[in-house]
């Protein structure tokens, strides 16, 4: 038996009649099996004493064999559902290949990525926290149960989480030790990684970490481009080879004195440096044509640290207050230089900013338990942004300073009446920025509503409505030039204020066997829209950013998902319309799936995905081939080695064209990631499982 996401009973029954107790009047789940008959299931709001008659009915038949038809249908809420894991998923000893066989998901068993159906990242939680130390040392077969959000209240709109995948864990877990060595190297050498994760711990204490170094060699792109500026036109061509490599980890410790507390201490760093040259030839014309050529010397460093702790603390009725406190520096600093000569004269451009960030976080969440009035949760965010950017190319050198205050208040009512779930949540931030001696004070709201409708044979439907509020980022508020184009600047506008978003969206699911149909429509108006712009001074176009006026987004797709014993299938397909303030809408058509297909220790992974073209304000990119093509088989050589082999991009050469369009000036570039489509292949030679649990 079960309430919300917390067990309240779990019995093996000896005897036909039995006496459960329960804490209280609520909404339970129930939940009656026995071998050789079809599992009970009831959803019902208890408020009296209730006798129960249950029914056991036999499964369908074979000849030879006996078959249990259907699988567990997930339970609905108001923000998404609640899936149980077969046991063949609990018994993989991978909590990504268990994950896998929820039909809304798509897993990379190799890359330990999880993304929605929608190619959406989400926000894992384990048990409810924020900090946690991921899906990677869960074994499987203590997960009692992941909730899918597909709408999130207030609380995570604020963060920019617009999905959320919740594991809730068993209580009653033993000593463990978990230890993974992975590594993925492509062939020839070009890019790869390796390190190690793991975890150590028990009922009350546990220990986890890890530690990535990252590499890419010579990644080539080469470009065709095509300026038009009034009379002047330069074409070009040429290729940049990019080098970096990184380091980054985290050490997370987690203490549970008592039922009742639950602390954890986190600190993550991290470092990366990257290092581009360019190289382009062309011919420069105005009345004559002349030879051009150009160099470019980029050099890139950016990471920081994260340090954190929380508390929560679980009150005799289930309800719970969390306090999360958070301190995050980082840093990027870029130093360009671009050097160009045509009929004797010579040009060069410097773009070099260091840039500072220092991040002052306080949360406290209260929320309760499902109760006959539904369950709330409130909450208050305080933080402090202080961003530094200095600008080194100029002489003397600029500094200038943009700090931001921010106080959050959040509010989220969740209940269901009969087949009906439905979700309230609002917020309201108080806001005050200070960009380059620039005041601006702002009060924001945030909404997010969700009501689901459970139907019978397996369908459902869900509309929402989400309100929120984007702020513009600190390089879009400095008037520094952050472009090494001589007839091209790009420059911030400190007068800048928030977008504020509306989202209106409505689904339809349907089950059919092993099919999953989904239906979809989305509506997306963004007003005060932060857009490139541009303005001519003297001889240079000037590429600044505005808030101007509404942009409009309608979005209609349609989802099949398929989920056999060995393969699984997913095809989805989607519309845009998309028109820019005063100006006429311009459609684009996307495409998406991928394929799994499991047989024996071996299993095969696939995606992929194409779009036609993207719009701005300023011009539109194409993409002729698709935007993913990726493939990969892997076998599981023992339970605790892991080899996969596989083609980032089997698609030839990925290419993009990007074109400008203004008056007084033009240009079209044709992108061609070379580096990627030379890779023959990858390799995942190393992963190390958990060792068994130990009472």
């Amino acid at each position: 038996m079960q309430r919300g996401d917390s067990t309240i009973a779990f019995i093996v029954l000896q005897e036909p009649q039995y006496l459960l107790t329960i804490p209280d009047s609520s909404r339970y789940y129930l939940e009656i099996s026995s071998q050789g008959y079809e599992p009970y299931r009831l959803e019902q709001r208890f408020t009296h004493d209730s006798v129960l008659r249950v029914p056991l009915g036999k499964p369908n038949i074979q000849l030879e064999e006996a078959r249990v038809q259907g699988r567990t249908r997930p339970r609905e809420t108001a923000t998404g559902a609640v899936f149980t894991l077969s046991k063949k998923a609990k018994a993989t000893g991978d909590p990504f290949r268990a994950l896998s066989e929820i039909p809304w998901l798509q897993v990379d068993t190799s890359a330990q990525t999880v993304t929605m159906r929608s190619g959406e990242k989400p926000l894992i939680l384990v048990d409810g926290h924020l900090v946690n130390s991921g899906l990677a040392p869960i074994d499987p077969k203590f997960i009692e149960s992941v909730e899918l959000s597909e709408v999130v209240s207030a609380r995570y709109l604020q963060m920019g989480v617009t999905k959320i995948i919740n594991i809730r864990l068993r209580k009653d877990r033993p000593l463990y030790l978990y230890t993974e060595l992975r590594t993925r190297h492509d062939i020839p050498l070009r890019e790869g990684f390796g390190g190690a994760n793991f975890e150590v711990g028990r009922k009350k204490f546990a220990v986890s970490g890890n530690f990535f170094g990252e590499y890419l060699r010579k990644d080539r792109v080469r470009t065709e481009a095509t300026e038009l500026l009034e009379e002047q036109v330069k074409q070009r061509s040429g290729a940049t080879v990019t080098n970096s490599r990184g380091l980054e980890g985290f050490l997370l410790l987690k203490w549970v004195p008592a039922t009742s507390d639950y602390f954890s201490a986190f600190l993550r760093a991290k470092d990366s440096r990257k290092g581009v040259e360019g190289t382009q030839t062309g011919f420069y014309t105005t009345t004559l044509s002349q030879p051009f050529s150009a160099t470019s010397h980029d050099r890139i460093r950016d990471g920081g640290y994260l340090a954190s702790l929380y508390h929560e603390h679980t009150f005799a009725n289930e309800s719970k207050l969390g306090t999360y406190l958070k301190y995050s520096r980082g840093f990027y600093d870029m130093d360009q230089r671009y050097d160009e000569s045509y009929g004797g004269v010579e040009n060069t451009s410097r773009v070099d900013l260091q840039t500072a960030r220092n991040q002052y976080s306080l949360s406290i969440d209260y929320e309760t338990v499902e109760r006959r009035f539904g369950s709330v949760a409130v909450g208050n965010n305080l933080e402090y942004t202080d961003d530094g950017i200095k600008n080194l190319a100029a002489t003397p050198a600029l500094f200038a300073c943009v700090g931001l205050w921010s106080n959050y208040t959040h509010a989220t009512y969740t209940h269901s009446w009969r087949q009906l779930y439905y979700m309230g949540s609002v917020g309201l931030q108080s806001l005050a920025v200070n960009a380059t001696g620039k005041r601006h004070d702002y009060w924001r709201p945030r909404v997010a509503v969700s009501l689901t409708w459970r139907l019978p044979h397996r369908q459902s439907v869900r509309g929402s409505y989400y309100l929120t509020n984007q702020l513009p980022e600190s390089r879009n508020l400095v008037t520094f030039n952050q472009s090494t184009n001589p007839w091209f600047r790009e420059e911030g506008n400190p007068y800048l204020v928030p977008i504020q978003s509306h989202r209106f969206s409505l689904n339809y699911d349907c089950g059919l066997g092993d099919f999953q149909l989904r239906l979809q429509v989305r509506h997306n108006r963004n007003s005060q829209m932060i857009e490139p712009y541009l303005r001519q001074e003297g001889a240079v176009q000037v590429q600044s950013y505005r808030n101007n006026g509404t942009t409009l987004g309608t979005h209609a797709g349609l989802g099949l998902n398929y989920r056999g014993e060995s393969i699984m299938v997913s095809l989805s397909s989607e519309y845009s319309w998309v028109a820019y303030n005063g100006q006429r809408p311009q459609g684009s058509v996307g495409v998406r799936g991928f394929l799994r297909w499991d047989f024996g220790d071996f299993f095969m992974y696939t995606t992929l995905a194409w779009q036609n073209q993207s719009y701005t304000a300023i011009g539109y990119t194409e993409y002729p081939e698709p935007l993913e093509a990726h493939v990969q088989i892997a076998w599981q050589a023992t339970k605790r080695l892991y080899l996969a082999l596989a083609l980032p991009y089997y698609w030839g050469v990925r290419s993009e064209i990007t074109r400008i369009g203004r008056s007084g000036y033009t240009s079209y570039q044709r992108t061609y990631y070379q580096g990627a489509a030379s890779v023959p292949g990858c390799w995942w030679p190393g992963r190390c499982g958990r060792t068994p649990s130990r009472p």
